[in-house]
């Protein structure tokens, strides 16, 4: 399988940081790819798309190289992020 991306230009937050990229989809796991370096988190519009994943001390996700890698249950997509992609053919 190969994953699919759902949202190019999508903000990741996790813990007190947050970090631009796109957003894909593989089964029932999220992959970010982010780009550039982390910045210190601040609120985002409702308008704005996001992901927040949970943040328990670097367990429920892993990154390397500016990819995280984290179940779908262990994160929270923004109003705007689920209605983009519930629009968004299969």
């Amino acid at each position: 399988m190969i994953p699919r991306c759902v949202i190019t230009g999508c903000t990741l937050i996790f813990g007190y940081q947050q970090q631009h990229g796109d957003l894909f989809e593989l089964g029932s796991t999220w992959i970010f790819n982010a780009c550039g370096e982390p910045a210190q988190r601040e609120d985002i519009p409702t308008t704005r798309k996001a992901i927040m994943v949970r943040e328990d001390f670097h367990e429920s996700y892993f990154e390397r190289r500016n990819v995280f890698v984290f179940l779908k249950c262990d994160a929270v997509l923004s109003l705007s992020a689920a209605e983009y992609i519930a629009r968004a053919p299969r």
